[in-house]
């Protein structure tokens, strides 16, 4: 069973997801009072919202122009993350697999279901995957790396929102799946260790993918990828 959530966290949810689908585009201002009409949710809500997502980098607030759609990261700036979440999202797993409940696992393993679906849109796989990570890492108990790899997920959303059209067809989500699954038994075993390597492989994975999209994107291939273990 799902946790109730706030209205603040409602309005960051609905605001999320409509930059992530085009919503919102980069550049675009948000205008308060049109959000509140638009979302049928109050001032203090849709503020508290704008204000999460300013520290996610997702919108900015701009001196006499308000708050707008933040613009994507670079490919520099994306390899770079990835390589942080490798570290950092390996040792939350680990922390993770001896504190993760029942009920914890029941949701990760419905949020598995979801994104084995053939079928699912690209852009609701990663909304899916950014969820099951974070539902896995707050078990650990870390609020703030929890908080910080939310923030690098918001980043990768935004890129890959961005560029959507151009990188879609280079997406295949069944190996990600497949690493899922291995998440999920290795924590129903209790073995930290493979949770541990397994996450990294699945950041790693799609860390790989960033090879493709210069060409696609027209910008300056990327260098190296760390391959250390």
């Amino acid at each position: 069973m799902r946790r109730f959530q706030t209205m603040t966290e409602l309005a960051t949810q609905a605001l999320r997801e409509g930059i992530f689908n085009g919503q919102y585009l980069p550049g675009s201002r948000l205008k308060p009072v049109q959000l509140e009409q638009d979302m049928d949710l109050g001032r203090v809500a849709i503020r508290e919202a704008l204000r999460e997502l300013a520290g996610s980098g997702l919108v900015n607030s701009i001196p006499n122009k308000g708050i707008q759609v933040a613009m994507p990261p670079s490919l520099e700036q994306m390899s770079l993350l990835y390589e942080c979440r490798c570290l950092l999202e390996g040792n939350l797993g680990l922390q993770a697999t001896a504190n993760i409940r029942n009920k914890n696992l029941a949701i990760l393993e419905e949020l598995y279901e979801k994104m084995n679906n053939k079928n699912l849109l690209a852009k609701d796989h990663f909304l899916l995957n950014r969820e099951f990570h974070l539902t896995l890492y707050e078990a650990s108990g870390w609020e703030h790396s929890c908080r910080l790899v939310g923030q690098m997920l918001d980043q990768v959303l935004v890129f890959y929102a961005f560029h959507a059209q151009n990188v879609a067809s280079y997406l295949d989500f069944e190996p990600f799946n497949k690493e899922h699954a291995k998440i999920i038994k290795s924590l129903n075993a209790k073995n930290g260790l493979k949770v541990q390597k397994t996450i990294v492989a699945n950041i790693k994975r799609g860390h790989k993918l960033l090879k493709n999209v210069p060409a696609i994107i027209g910008e300056k291939p990327l260098g190296t990828i760390s391959n250390q273990n």
